[in-house]
């Protein structure tokens, strides 16, 4: 098993309603309240948050963007989208998990599943082990001289498979990309973040690697 530690992490997260909202349904005062509520701790303030009226019918949104647009929240007639990047340390990532938990807090229609994709640049605890595992990528009888690998795990217990890839950083070096997917059913909640984390780190398993946040 080699051992990598991130150095930065994106998170992006999408949620579809059941049934897409019209404007007039959509309670959009009250989605907005709840965000400032939720992220004052984040600095945001009344006039970063931002609506779309649209046609007033299905075409319409709800915007605001947190720490220096680093984290972008968009709330549509069909779906609310988080994508949130640079998370270095461990602190960094609570404050992405809290954000993600906090956006789904914020929403008047429920969803009752979600989408999570995370990609990250992660560097090897020993120089040499970098060489040594991308190697084993390579196939000089096929021409193939560097590569990666994704692979689909789906250990016992859980609902819905991860997908995950890996192959060499193009940003860092003596570093990998690591790229994971899956589907969770529920709620955005505390519960199913700290899920997917777990499922996220065993599916890295499968690839010979243990990923971790500092």
């Amino acid at each position: 098993m080699f051992h990598v530690r991130n150095q930065t992490l994106e998170t992006t997260l999408e949620a579809a309603f059941p049934a897409a909202v019209p404007f007039d349904s959509a309670k959009l005062k009250s989605v907005a309240l709840k965000a400032l509520e939720k992220f004052r701790k984040y600095d945001l303030r009344p006039n970063e948050v931002l609506q779309r009226p649209g046609d007033q019918l299905f075409d319409y949104g709800l915007f605001f963007n947190l720490f220096n647009n680093q984290a972008n929240f968009r709330l549509t007639s069909d779906r609310l989208v988080i994508r949130i990047q640079g998370a270095k340390n461990k602190q960094d990532a609570e404050i992405l998990a809290d954000t993600l938990i906090s956006s789904g807090q914020c929403l008047e229609s429920e969803v009752d599943g979600f989408n999570i994709q995370s990609m990250a640049h992660a560097v090897f605890d020993v120089e040499s082990d970098g060489v040594k595992y991308l190697e084993t990528f390579v196939d000089e009888t096929n021409q193939i001289i560097d590569g990666g690998r994704t692979v689909v795990v789906k250990q016992p217990g859980w609902e819905t498979p991860v997908r995950v890839s890996v192959e060499k950083s193009l940003a860092v070096k003596n570093g990998i990309f690591l790229a994971w997917s899956t589907d969770q059913k529920g709620p955005v909640s505390l519960e199913n973040i700290k899920i997917i984390a777990d499922k996220f780190a065993k599916a890295v398993n499968s690839l010979g690697l243990t990923y971790r946040i500092e």
